[in-house]
């Protein structure tokens, strides 16, 4: 998680509507955390570079959409979305926005899986650049925080 991270990566906010998981976001984080509880207000309010998206599979594609609206990369957890059409309509909106977009398992990475596989390489390396921007994290935070 991006407590790892803290030397190439700063969560700057949250967007969640639980006080139990805002308050352990803020625990790890620190009270500078700025906290939301929906991912749109974030959007309306932060200047942000890139957002990593931990929310159930069915919300994938408007958190993304209105992610790329607001000219911020996007990175999801997998599953991308519900089905083809989804993924489809998410890479053409932020290709069209001109903001990344980068599809992540993120227990590929963990360890216990071994090194990542020679076609992993891009991804390691775009998810290692993305890190090193400014991040907020939509969604559960609980899901990523250690």
């Amino acid at each position: 998680g991006y407590l790892a991270l803290k030397e190439s990566c700063e969560v700057v906010a949250v967007a969640d509507p639980s006080p139990g998981n805002i308050a352990r976001a803020k625990k790890a984080f620190g009270d500078h955390l700025t906290v939301y509880e929906d991912y749109q207000t974030l959007l309306d309010h932060e200047t942000l570079d890139g957002v990593d998206i931990v929310l159930p599979h069915d919300l994938h594609l408007p958190a993304t959409l209105a992610a790329a609206r607001a000219g911020v990369h996007v990175l999801t957890e997998k599953v991308m979305a519900r089905n083809v059409a989804e993924c489809d309509q998410m890479i053409a909106v932020c290709d069209k926005a001109g903001v990344e977009l980068v599809v992540c398992h993120d227990r590929r990475y963990a360890g216990r899986l071994g090194p990542p596989r020679p076609s992993s390489r891009t991804l390691t390396w775009r998810i290692t650049n993305f890190c090193t921007l400014p991040v907020t994290v939509i969604g559960n935070s609980s899901t990523n925080i250690t």
